[in-house]
């Protein structure tokens, strides 16, 4: 039987999904506990090989077993009793023999969390990038345009991937703010800093080079800031250049989204 796993994880204690020589990893866990239930090792197969303190709220992971007595749809409820409490399994369902959720995917949704202030909030830290500049809003919707459609986003690609071919299409990109403290707006006018505001950016694609996202949402931020301009990110894209483009943002305000097949 093949089963397909929605998993949700901090990834604030793992370096990443995948087996690592230097730390624990959601993969481990995850293979640790469905060794508790079935008593052999389980080999594990995810849609996305997120990074070191990358979060998940929709990552899929698969695998097979060759005697299972509890339904596929009830494993999620076993399978989270073996877990710690910063891995979730959201759902478990039944798949066709051979799916392989890293193959399968049609398309990836990241979201990137920016909490744009003059001081950080601890409530924050674990799932956004402090950013303590103020940040121009039409200036960063601006830059998201560019990015729509499909590139060779060599120039969003750090060294170390595994990426024989550098084009992508990005479906869509958009930055929003999601949260802004209005008890604080006049006393910040009077202060002269900003407000604070949590930032989502919201981008969708085919596929991603190893941390295009983070590279992209650095980009965009230094965008905000005023150190790049928006038209300035198609001469960027067509560079293929690395240091043509703006900083790596941390990964702890990175999050897998959703996975679509």
């Amino acid at each position: 039987m093949r089963v397909l796993l929605t998993l949700a994880y901090d990834g604030t204690l793992y370096c990443g999904w995948q087996y690592q020589d230097n730390g624990p990893t959601v993969q481990a866990a995850l293979e640790s506990a469905l060794m508790s239930i079935f008593g052999v090792h389980i080999p594990t197969i995810a849609a996305s090989r997120t990074d070191s303190g990358v979060h998940a709220a929709g990552q899929r992971v698969a695998f097979s077993v060759s005697e299972c007595k509890i339904p596929p749809e009830k494993l999620c409820y076993v399978i989270n009793k073996r877990l710690p409490r910063d891995i979730v399994t959201q759902k478990s369902e039944r798949v066709n023999d051979g799916f392989n959720p890293r193959f399968a995917a049609k398309e990836k949704t990241y979201i990137y969390r920016i909490y744009n202030a003059r001081y950080p909030n601890p409530l924050y830290m674990r799932y956004s990038w402090h950013v303590p500049y103020p940040l121009n809003r039409e200036a960063m919707a601006r830059a998201c345009e560019y990015f729509v459609g499909r590139h060779d986003f060599s120039a969003f690609c750090a060294s170390g991937g595994s990426a024989i071919t550098f084009e992508r299409t990005v479906i869509s990109c958009s930055i929003k703010e999601i949260q802004r403290d209005e008890s604080l707006v006049s006393r910040c006018k009077t202060q002269g800093t900003h407000p604070p505001v949590l930032w989502e950016l919201s981008i969708n694609g085919d596929g991603f080079l190893y941390n295009m996202v983070r590279i992209i949402t650095g980009t965009i931020i230094d965008v905000g800031r005023g150190r790049l301009r928006a038209e300035d990110i198609p001469a960027i894209i067509a560079s293929r250049d690395r240091s043509t483009a703006g900083p790596t943002a941390p990964a702890h305000g990175l999050c897998l989204y959703r996975v679509g097949f």
